[in-house]
């Protein structure tokens, strides 16, 4: 096997050489495209980590443009790290639809890795560079995931809605503690005067769900007149609702009446309605995130998820690679969205009397 000097540099061929293998089989592991099996692209790469090689972008776009002239392929690569359970609609669906709404004009091209199917971040960040990522998003990272050893030396990073880390990369996201007093303001020019908020816990902390909290609050200890609704907290997430929650959502509502609830997600309005309360009717509904993608989400009244957050971190992490801007953003660049409101059908200006549940209303 012929030795490789210090001042010559390593290509595809010197890699496809040493491992006795076809150059295409190299170029298909290196560039993440192709159908060849997990052990020999894992392979490949370690052994490209090993020989210090790095992805000539000129080159490879060159051939590709000689393999399929009619397209055009000089793209970027940019890998979208996520961190969601398969049920998360709200995580992947909008982003996704958006990402790929946005990512041809800049000439990137996005693939997505789910975090819950590597264990070690290192070997993963070792693999993107291998593979001639130079970009990355950070959509919405709301587990601890272990990240120690990841090479973000090598990568521009934008990190995407809401975080449970204060990441040293530029970021993009709505402003949670803004879209409260918003919400509260949509409430009182309708005519509501007892707004009760109903917020998520997520399993770990999230920045959001403290600003938020903090807002409610603040809201509720500067009120005047009559005493305020406590906030209420939820944990369970999932699509349906336990009898559990169920009857302490009705319990909150029952005791301490609120005229509107303010929710976290149009999902709330469905745990409500199923737990007896009539909404719209008993009282009125916001929430602080709709998918208007979905025809019967686009009836709730509150704030949309689509407020640009996918262009802007594109627009973003496109002028990072350019500017060959890597590794920790020094400063960093927080873009701040306001979200955009959704009349829906949900929060009606208040008429006299709300209208009373079966469980209340007299013989």
């Amino acid at each position: 096997m012929r030795m490789i000097s210090s001042s010559e540099t390593v290509t595809q061929k010197h890699i496809a050489e040493r491992l006795g293998l076809s150059l295409s089989t190299v170029g298909y592991a290196l560039s993440g495209t192709g159908t060849i099996s997990e052990q020999t692209r894992q392979k490949i790469l370690k052994t490209a980590q090993e020989m210090n090689y790095h992805l000539n972008h000129s080159a490879s776009a060159l051939a590709r443009l000689r393999t399929s002239p009619s397209v055009v392929t000089d793209v970027e690569p940019v890998a979208i790290l996520y961190h969601h359970d398969a049920s998360d609609r709200y995580g992947m669906m909008h982003y996704q639809r958006e990402l790929d709404e946005y990512v041809v004009p800049l000439g990137l091209r996005c693939t997505y890795y789910n975090l819950r199917e590597y264990k070690h971040m290192d070997s993963l960040g070792r693999m993107l560079h291998a593979r001639g990522y130079r970009g990355i998003i950070l959509d919405r990272i709301m587990s601890q995931t272990d990240f120690t050893g990841f090479p973000w030396e090598h990568f521009s990073v934008v990190a995407v809605g809401r975080q449970i880390y204060e990441w040293p990369f530029d970021t993009v996201r709505t402003n949670p503690a803004a879209s409260i007093r918003q919400a509260y303001d949509e409430v009182q020019k309708r005519g509501y005067l007892r707004p009760g908020v109903c917020l998520i816990k997520h399993e770990a902390a999230v920045i959001d769900d403290r600003d938020r909290l903090g807002e409610v609050l603040a809201f509720n200890h500067l009120c005047k007149g009559k005493r305020p609704v406590p906030v209420f907290q939820e944990s369970d997430r999932k699509p349906g609702i336990s009898v559990d929650t169920g009857l302490k959502i009705e319990q909150w509502f029952r005791r301490y009446k609120p005229d509107v609830i303010i929710g976290f997600s149009s999902n709330q309005l469905r745990r409500l309605q199923a737990a007896g309360i009539i909404l719209p009717g008993e009282a009125g509904f916001l929430a602080l995130h709709v998918d208007i993608g979905d025809v019967i989400e686009r009836e709730v009244s509150g704030f949309t998820l689509t407020n640009g957050l996918s262009k802007v971190a594109l627009d973003r992490l496109s002028f990072l690679i350019r500017h060959n801007r890597k590794g920790r953003a020094e400063p960093e660049v927080a873009s701040i969205l306001k979200q955009e409101w959704n009349e829906g059908s949900t929060l009606p200006v208040r008429r006299e009397g709300p209208v009373k549940s079966p469980a209340t209303r007299r013989e």
